[in-house]
């Protein structure tokens, strides 16, 4: 499906609010696929730095084909543990193409991947607008109005401190025991959070 629309002029070069409010929900030696991140690898380098965590960034509209099939290519092969989609949703201005880009991403979660999306509300006027001289657009809804969408692909999915997430409790867990059996997490990286 093409978006009337382009994604490309939406891109921002700093890092997202997912990775910021919630470095301690990623579990070190895990990988993130950042369904849509945009061009600049800000946030790859943050976590990296903060996490030893690896994020694969896939975006259509500013990554080149090449680089995409690579990463497709790599979460085909082995799910990644995390998928975050920040600040995507709502610069899109058709359902149906809302409606892709969480199948999408249901296609790389495998049952244990924790998902968390992340909604700019604009205004919240639920207006919809086109915005920077009309070359991309902005939905000002509300976060609670995306649920319905992602519920359609991921029923469990629930608000919780502004973000839409999936599976955050069980993936953390389960991959912070697993690592911690094999004496890989270093003392200083033990910090889980079970408030998910």
């Amino acid at each position: 499906m093409i978006q009337k629309h382009a994604s490309s002029k939406t891109s921002i070069n700093s890092v997202s609010a997912v990775y910021t409010q919630n470095l301690d929900k990623f579990v070190p030696g895990s990988t993130i696929l950042d369904y849509g991140g945009g061009r600049f690898d800000t946030n790859a380098e943050y976590m990296w730095k903060k996490r030893r965590v690896k994020v694969l960034v896939y975006d259509p509209y500013n990554r080149s084909p090449e680089h995409n099939e690579i990463v497709l290519m790599q979460v085909s092969a082995r799910h990644p543990d995390y998928i975050v989609c920040s600040n995507v949703l709502n610069v899109i201005d058709d359902d149906a193409i809302i409606n892709s880009i969480i199948e999408d991403i249901r296609r790389y979660a495998d049952p244990t991947t924790a998902v968390m999306f992340k909604i700019y509300e604009g205004n919240r006027s639920r207006i919809g607008k086109e915005t920077k001289g009309g070359e991309s657009w902005q939905r000002n809804q509300p976060t609670e109005d995306y649920i319905p969408y992602i519920q359609k692909h991921f029923p469990d999915a629930q608000k919780k401190r502004g973000f839409i997430t999936v599976n955050m409790n069980r993936r953390s867990r389960y991959r912070f025991r697993f690592l911690q059996t094999l004496n890989i997490l270093p003392n200083s990286l033990i910090t889980l959070d079970s408030s998910w």
